[in-house]
């Protein structure tokens, strides 16, 4: 049995346990892997104890929601998916603007960062020549092309027609050939030939 002198003793042994356990944990949590003046510029400086230890667990609980899910970042910021409990206890209620701001790049980074992360990057596969725009065909090459056309002026003037045109275009031997024909037919029109003589 311990006597009355001893117990304080006792006492103030265990809570100097307690603190040392508390403080080793907090010193592997985000808040002790930053840098003091990223510790000073996202508010983090000023949150007590309690506060802080409740931000590192937030944190830590995003960074193995990352691992689970195979991602490197959220749709929205680290502040935004908390809860309004979850920033009372974690301290992000007493934070500023440019403070909180700050916090969401910090932990975006420790997101992104975090460790055992590697990137792989893959080579975009060989484009075959079937991808290529470009043809080396060597084939003959046919286009053509037929026209209707009808019109009418004054004086009882009318006349209609047609043409043809094909165009046949050889790579291998560099040379296109171009074959066409035409006629029209009317009432009222004067031939389109000249006869060296003026109208």
């Amino acid at each position: 049995m311990l006597s009355k002198s001893r117990l304080p003793l006792l006492l103030m042994l265990m809570l100097g346990l307690s603190a040392g356990i508390a403080c080793a944990e907090t010193a592997t949590g985000f808040s002790a892997q930053i840098r003091p003046d990223d510790r000073a510029s996202s508010g983090i400086g000023h949150l007590t104890i309690a506060q802080v230890g409740a931000l590192d667990a937030l944190i830590q609980r995003d960074i193995d929601a990352a691992v689970a899910g195979k991602t490197v970042a959220f749709a929205k910021t680290f502040t935004e998916r908390r809860t309004l409990e979850e920033r009372q206890q974690a301290g992000i209620e007493q934070l500023s603007g440019s403070e909180r701001d700050r916090l969401d790049v910090l932990v975006a980074s420790a997101i992104a960062n975090r460790p055992g992360l590697t990137y792989v990057y893959a080579q975009p596969p060989a484009s075959s020549p079937s991808d290529h725009i470009l043809s080396d065909r060597t084939s003959a090459i046919v286009h053509g092309e037929v026209s209707l056309f009808v019109g009418g002026g004054s004086g009882g003037r009318s006349w209609y027609g047609a043409s043809v045109e094909t165009a046949i275009t050889d790579p291998s031997r560099h040379f296109t050939v171009i074959v066409g024909a035409s006629e029209v037919k009317g009432r009222g029109v004067r031939p389109c030939y000249y006869d060296g003589r003026l109208w």
